[in-house]
């Protein structure tokens, strides 16, 4: 059986060659907080997830990150150099500022784009400062995050029940919340309704 070939291309090639987006980019704009080692590890789980959606992969062939990687602003926007308080913030959480022996490792690859060293040693972008956090602590921050979370939708879940009580004297509701299977998505807030 003879193949067919197509009779016009279908991709759009402009007069610098063909471009691909990748993670450093988006629409083929420059991503800010591409991050060069970590940025590809997030995104190279991000398809793994999109695989494990569809059915393709199971769960544990899902990659972890090794390390989580922020950007923390320096000083409060709108002032003379005014100190922000989220640097001493993220060091309570566990986190790190990145330092020059950091590069060449699987989650900082080079410089990202912009960056330098500041007089202190410490990685800026701008007002920003790399800071970092290794596997267990990111987990545990991620964690506390989702318990607060939680917490929080329970109360609100709560506040719904008492105010459902009010409106019905007849009927005794009862309100369910169900665990999320991934991340709290607006349907999973407050879950859902049941009248006795």
């Amino acid at each position: 059986m003879r193949q067919k070939k197509p009779i016009v291309t279908a991709e759009v090639v402009n007069e610098f060659g063909r471009f691909e987006a990748d993670a450093r980019s988006e629409d083929g704009r420059v991503n800010g907080l591409w991050t060069p080692g970590f940025s590809d590890l997030r995104h190279q789980r991000d398809l793994a997830l999109k695989e494990f959606a569809e059915g393709e992969i199971k769960g544990n062939e899902v990659p972890t990150l090794p390390v989580n990687v922020r950007l923390v602003r320096n000083t409060k926007v709108g002032t003379a150099g005014e100190p922000d308080v989220r640097i001493v913030q993220s060091q309570g959480d566990g986190y790190r500022t990145i330092n020059s022996e950091d590069v060449g490792e699987k989650w900082l690859t080079s410089l990202p784009p912009g960056a330098a060293w500041a007089a202190d040693g410490t990685l800026r972008k701008g007002d920003l400062t790399y800071m970092v956090i290794d596997r267990e602590g990111a987990a545990r921050n991620r964690f506390r995050q989702q318990s607060q979370t939680m917490k929080q939708v329970e109360g609100a879940a709560s506040s719904k029940l008492e105010e459902l009580r009010g409106i019905s004297a007849q009927s005794e509701p009862t309100v369910e919340v169900l665990p999320s299977k991934g991340p709290i998505k607006s349907a999973d807030v407050f879950g859902k309704i049941f009248k006795k």
